[in-house]
């Protein structure tokens, strides 16, 4: 008899982890989805069960499952708010409306709102397991199937993003890479971006300067796919106005056929990563009629300089 109890509560508890084990794993498969905002609305009733779960007394917090409150009133918002201050108003209202916004209106299709409710979702669900018991715990992953959320290796969305990253790289130039160079420059000095072309003397003394010193310029060069894609050339100087360093990012260039896969994007985070302390301003120059470009700067922090730019030439030796 008891042998047979053991063989059902075996059983059981066998079947209810299995069972954990494919819920779990369809659901990190929703949270990663981009697509008609599936993966911001699974993280919102994530977010709905685990504060049912841990707050207490529920009823006169949050109230139950029966309750008239729904789920996505202001109602919950304002709960949220209250119980969960580790996490700022503005990231609240920001989940909130973009919840709303795909409940009733359309989906999103910006994958960095998605990050971000992602970020908001595990700062909420560290705060929230730091307040179960291990009862709570159990009943979380086996019963309602959420794992903890930090599982980007396995998120589909996240998948995606570390082969792009794997595909792409932005590395100083070397010696052998001159060659390469010279060619992406003379592309970019031919195209719309430029006001007139330069001799190919100007690209190799460039070159020259920087593989013999980093002091005054440095270029990058971008691959993707074990392919030369673009690359970037910054200037340095010092100015008092901005009370230190400042880098001219003269040239950005990526090839046609590799164009919208976020390469400029990195090149500028990459930029923002190795500058350092002493750099002070980042500077750059853009044609008006570039609207594409200077609505990229513009998400990027850049913002106009109210100086005209006047220039005066020497001759060349």
């Amino acid at each position: 008899m008891i042998v047979c109890v053991v063989f059902v509560a075996g059983a059981a508890f066998g079947g209810v982890f299995i069972q954990a084990v494919v819920r779990g794993k369809r659901h990190r498969r929703k949270i990663g989805t981009t697509r008609g905002g599936i993966g911001i609305l699974t993280m919102y009733d994530d977010v709905v069960k685990v504060a049912r779960l841990t707050e207490k007394p529920k009823k006169q917090i949050f109230g139950n499952r029966h309750s008239d409150t729904d789920d996505y009133s202001e109602v919950w918002l304002k709960h949220l708010k209250k119980q969960y201050p580790q996490i700022s108003e503005e990231e609240w209202n920001s989940f909130y409306e973009e919840v709303r916004r795909i409940l009733f209106y359309y989906p999103t299709k910006d994958r960095r709102i998605w990050k971000e409710s992602y970020k908001l979702y595990r700062k909420f669900y560290a705060e929230a397991k730091r307040r179960m018991n291990p009862g709570m715990r159990l009943l979380l992953k086996y019963i309602y199937c959420i794992e903890t959320p930090f599982c980007e290796k396995r998120c589909k969305f996240y998948e995606k993003e570390k082969e792009k990253r794997k595909s792409k790289m932005i590395r100083k130039m070397r010696s052998e890479d001159k060659k390469t160079y010279m060619e992406m420059a003379r592309e970019f000095y031919h195209s719309d971006a430029v006001l007139h072309p330069v001799p190919d003397t100007y690209f190799e003394r460039t070159a020259d300067e920087a593989l013999r010193s980093d002091v005054y310029a440095e270029i990058f060069l971008f691959e993707c796919e074990n392919e030369a894609a673009g690359y970037g050339l910054i200037a340095k100087t010092y100015s008092q106005e901005a009370g230190g360093m400042v880098w001219w990012i003269e040239e950005v260039y990526v090839r046609e056929a590799f164009r919208s896969k976020g390469i400029g994007r990195e090149f500028f985070a990459y930029l923002d990563k190795v500058k350092g302390s002493a750099v002070t301003r980042m500077r750059l120059e853009v044609e008006e009629d570039n609207t594409r470009a200077v609505a990229l700067y513009k998400k990027l922090g850049y913002k106009p300089l109210e100086y005209a730019q006047m220039i005066k030439d020497a001759p060349l030796k």
